[in-house]
């Protein structure tokens, strides 16, 4: 593990948007005193690429709807960078980012990704679609949450499965009725899974 220079928001996909995002975790983690990392998506890639690379004390991580290696749809990727509405429809199909959302949740969701912007987004997936460990995950000895919703097409409960099974203190919570973003979908059985792990440690 290695101290970094502070760096602010990323600019680039790829190694450098993920040092930086690392960067930024383990500032507010230093600033906090926190020693349980919670992410999802892209942010469980950070959570373990922190547990690799940044001399940090951790207790746990919680990893939710991630995995060790994040390969995006080509066809997504072309959309983001070409047709936005496009991608964001295909994000908002049942059983991708949500499995059986209202419309206002829905259109919430779009417009969040609206306001953060297409090069942001498309900068995120490219980051996620560059992202593998799974070489590396025996040098993580935090233990750690893999927690994924039942119906999640994005990073189905597979990914989970490899992380309960290759880390080295792993277990699998399985969230039904709920695709990628179990915390929205379904946030008390999201709560319930973390609280149960958080109280073991």
């Amino acid at each position: 593990m290695r101290p970094r220079e502070r760096r602010h928001s990323p600019a680039e996909s790829g190694p450098d948007a993920l040092e930086a995002y690392a960067d930024d975790v383990v500032a507010v983690a230093e600033a906090t005193g926190a020693s349980v990392l919670v992410g999802s998506s892209l942010g469980g890639a950070v959570a373990i690429w922190v547990a690799l690379e940044r001399d940090i004390d951790l207790d746990g991580l919680v990893l939710a709807g991630t995995g060790a290696r994040l390969t995006v749809l080509d066809d997504l990727l072309v959309w983001l960078r070409d047709d936005f509405e496009r991608a964001l429809s295909f994000l908002h199909e049942r059983d991708r980012l949500f499995h059986d959302a209202d419309e206002d949740t829905l259109a919430r969701s779009r417009e969040t990704m609206r306001e953060v912007g297409r090069a942001t987004v498309e900068r995120d997936f490219r980051t996620c679609h560059g992202f593998d460990v799974r070489h590396r995950l025996d040098g993580i000895d935090a233990p750690a949450l893999a927690v994924v919703g039942e119906h999640d097409g994005l990073t189905p409960p597979r990914y989970h499965e490899y992380l309960a099974g290759e880390l080295p203190d792993c277990r699998l919570a399985v969230v039904d009725r709920a695709a990628h973003l179990t915390m929205m979908e379904r946030p008390d059985a999201f709560a319930d899974a973390v609280d149960a792990f958080l109280d073991d440690l």
